[in-house]
């Protein structure tokens, strides 16, 4: 079975940490890195600076604002230095010629899973396959933890979206069918209704 449509350069990088949520665990390791910073920022500076002013101010106060207005610049700066990125890299390619958008394709083949992305072309063997998952506006397959990103736009209905992933999941190991939880019962859903 073969699912064609278009991707825009870079329109599936936001989604790219939770895509990989399985293999990094996210995201619990961004809580405990951002979580670890106001501590060391209190211990590196909070500490001498209470320790300097002995008392004398409600220091509790200025590291609680510091916490509340640094967490909304960081997750901000992180947003927006991500949006600039993909905006560079879109204009780049587009001044060496690369269309945007691009045309996908995506074939279910007896040995593979076939990714075709302009002139570029992916087989990931259904046994490097590990996951199968909804991320977002698409369908996410992780071959060997790299993701591969199916637009769920690329259906034309339900019926056609859950033949596709029915016809991917009887390929897959039986440990890929087990963590691929979303995709089995999204199958299920739309094959009994």
């Amino acid at each position: 079975m073969k699912i064609e449509g278009e991707m825009r350069i870079g329109e599936a990088a936001r989604w790219a940490m939770k895509a990989c949520a399985p293999l990094t665990g996210y995201p619990r390791n961004l809580i405990a890195i951002f979580a670890a910073i106001p501590v060391i920022v209190l211990l590196v500076v909070g500490i001498p600076t209470w320790i300097v002013t002995e008392w004398d101010a409600p220091q509790w106060v200025y590291w609680l604002s510091l916490v509340l207005i640094g967490w909304p610049v960081i997750v901000g700066f992180s947003r927006l230095s991500r949006h600039w990125q993909v905006g560079r890299m879109t204009r780049a390619l587009g001044q060496r010629g690369v269309p945007n958008p691009i045309a996908v394709g995506y074939e279910a083949g007896d040995n593979a899973l076939i990714v075709r992305q302009g002139a570029v072309e992916w087989n990931a063997p259904w046994s490097i396959i590990t996951d199968l998952n909804p991320v977002g506006p698409y369908w996410v397959f992780l071959a060997q933890g790299t993701p591969l990103y199916l637009p769920k736009r690329c259906f034309a209905s339900p019926p056609e979206e859950a033949a596709f992933l029915r016809d991917c999941l009887n390929r897959v190991s039986p440990e890929t069918r087990s963590r691929s939880r979303k995709a089995v019962a999204f199958v299920d859903g739309v094959a009994g209704a």
